[in-house]
């Protein structure tokens, strides 16, 4: 009988609410990877995730839900003591964290494959990027590393397609991301009104979260909450429980950024929407400029408001054209059986 061999996922602790994209995405591949005599383990708070297959395992390290120092601690106390030799890291690492696990990498002779979803703000390499197999979301980012000696493959994120569906489309356009890092503010601010106007039918909802996120981004928020605190044609998320159910009923998805350091090269959010034919506008900077050229995916001349209106009027107009080819596009390049091949293929070269 063959030896059963384990593979853990390093993440973020892995526990509802499912609004962080590096846990979701390790859910999405452990739950949907099939090889022979191969366990995954996902690193778990105590709260039982539903409906895991056989073959996937919850390692209860952490006590919250945060990426707090805590558990960074518990993670690097697990790898100092564990009998695994075998892991898919989903981090975005800061060089002190990478620091310590490519250390107990070394001594302990860990195999990662490491999947690069942005790059660090602190572009230092050597302690952020040292995966024995290297896999970056978008060509960009494996362009910079490439060109800085380090192999990079392209494997894209993906999401499931029997879960984020179309439902019955209302009239909902929904900002989504964040404010502070992606220094949308000022489109959004402006935007927001000018969607008030134009589409008096509409409803505006924001899902910018304020839990766990800096105070920059709460009060740029709250700017917002006190702005609209007496329309009742905005509504303000800061954790949406259920996104399927959300993006499913959600007509546009509106996305503007002047930066995106650190975001995720194609935010998962994005590959839901478009799963659940929901086209969506976004600004083309940055790795975010390779989803620009796909089918549902619309982005303005300029990035402004005004721009980003005229846009949106337009999809609208042409909304189930838009919607069919938002849904077409997940099927053909973001469907999570099609990336979890991939990956199949990797885990095998490894192993």
């Amino acid at each position: 009988m063959a030896q059963m061999k384990k593979m853990v996922f390093l993440t973020r602790p892995i526990a509802p609410p499912w609004d962080e994209a590096s846990k979701n995405f390790a859910v999405y591949l452990a739950t949907h990877i099939h090889i022979p005599n191969i366990q995954f383990l996902l690193l778990t708070t105590s709260t039982r995730l539903p409906k895991l297959p056989s073959h996937v395992t919850q390692i209860p390290i952490h006590i919250t839900k945060a990426l707090t120092l805590q558990s960074k601690l518990r993670l690097f106390w697990y790898l100092l003591r564990t009998d695994v030799k075998h892991f898919h890291s989903l981090f975005v690492f800061t060089p002190l964290t990478g620091f310590v696990i490519k250390t107990l990498k070394i001594i302990r002779g860990f195999k990662i494959i490491q999947t690069v979803s942005a790059l660090s703000k602190y572009h230092v390499l050597s302690f952020t990027v040292f995966g024995d197999e290297v896999v970056c979301f978008s060509q960009t980012t494996a362009n910079i590393l490439n060109g800085n000696g380090i192999r990079a493959s392209v494997i894209p994120p993906a999401v499931p397609l029997e879960i984020f569906k179309a439902t019955k489309k209302e009239n909902i356009i929904a900002f989504l991301g964040e404010l502070h890092r992606q220094k949308s503010y000022a489109i959004v601010n402006k935007l927001i009104d000018l969607l008030l106007i134009s589409l008096p039918d509409y409803q505006i909802i924001t899902g910018f979260r304020t839990i766990r996120k800096p105070a920059e981004e709460k009060k740029l928020v709250q700017k917002l909450k006190q702005k609209y605190a007496k329309s009742d044609r905005v509504t303000f998320v800061d954790v949406v429980e259920d996104m399927p159910k959300l993006l499913g009923k959600t007509k546009l998805v509106v996305f503007p950024a002047t930066a995106v350091t650190e975001k995720f090269d194609y935010p998962l959010v994005l590959l839901e929407s478009l799963a659940s034919a929901t086209p969506v506008v976004i600004s083309s900077i940055g790795p975010l400029g390779e989803l620009t050229i796909l089918p549902g995916v619309l982005t303005p001349s300029q990035n402004s408001a005004e721009a980003f209106l005229t846009v949106i009027m337009k999809t609208l107009n042409s909304f189930q054209k838009h919607s069919n080819d938002a849904r077409m596009t997940a099927e053909k390049h973001f469907s999570i059986h099609n990336v979890a091949k991939k990956y199949e293929a990797l885990y095998k070269k490894i192993l």
